[in-house]
């Protein structure tokens, strides 16, 4: 690039993204926050995940087929909100599985989520 010109560039990630919005007032219990692959033999990738929530809890998000593997946890204080974009996107281990959350105490919770699927 010619000293002094200026170019910025975000072609995302490159990927045939899917963006998934999911709401709950008691997600005490797991629930799907994200699609299961559309392709046989794909896994779902997340990519971006964003929440909020209205009152102070922790929030898990785990892998669907296996109950119980944490993948990440979040501590939001009351009105509390988070974005998280992994440095390297974190892959479901097994096809046609989802990405779930389960919260810590009711109250409202909200997720948008970006994904996508690969090998």
């Amino acid at each position: 690039m010619p000293r002094g010109d200026t170019q910025v560039t975000d072609g995302g990630i490159g990927k045939h993204e899917t963006h998934t919005y999911t709401t709950s007032a008691d997600m005490t219990t797991a629930a799907d926050i994200g699609p299961a692959s559309t392709t046989a033999g794909k896994k779902v990738v997340l990519a971006q995940i964003t929440l909020s929530t209205d009152t102070a809890m922790s929030i898990v998000i785990q892998s669907s087929s296996t109950l119980g593997d944490e993948r990440h946890k979040f501590f939001l204080p009351a009105n509390g909100s988070v974005i998280f974009v992994p440095r390297y996107p974190i892959k479901l281990p097994v096809a046609a599985e989802k990405w779930q959350a389960i919260a810590s105490v009711s109250g409202n919770v909200a997720f948008s989520m970006v994904s996508y699927e690969e090998t």
